[in-house]
């Protein structure tokens, strides 16, 4: 599954809508309802949820509140890791693919 693919798919699962990419410019689109907000902001660069900590960390809060999947995504972080780290060390790809996997949105391939 390439980056952009990734990046798409964490986006589309954290509330963002009509994403659009280009081979020149980086994806963007309507981003969530934000607590800070008022309105959802159209036009927004989606974030590099694949080298951004910052921006996975935003995801995992989505669905922090989730036991069940705090557990599987935990797993499926160790097995992403490769099994050689712990999984509070896993990069943001790593964490990424994870993410990914838990949600069944995981391509191999690419």
């Amino acid at each position: 599954m390439n980056i952009d693919k990734q990046n798409i798919a964490i986006a589309e699962l954290c509330g963002w809508s009509d994403i659009k990419c280009g081979p020149f410019f980086q994806c963007y689109g309507t981003a969530p309802l934000d607590s800070l907000m008022d309105d959802r902001q159209v036009g927004m660069n989606v974030p590099y949820y694949t080298s951004d900590l910052n921006a996975m960390h935003d995801a995992e809060k989505v669905y922090s509140d989730d036991d069940e999947w705090t557990e599987k995504y935990w797993m499926a972080l160790y097995q992403a890791s490769e099994k050689t780290r712990w999984p509070y060390d896993a990069t943001a790809a790593q964490r990424a693919e994870a993410f990914l996997r838990v949600h069944r949105k995981w391509e191999d391939g690419e």
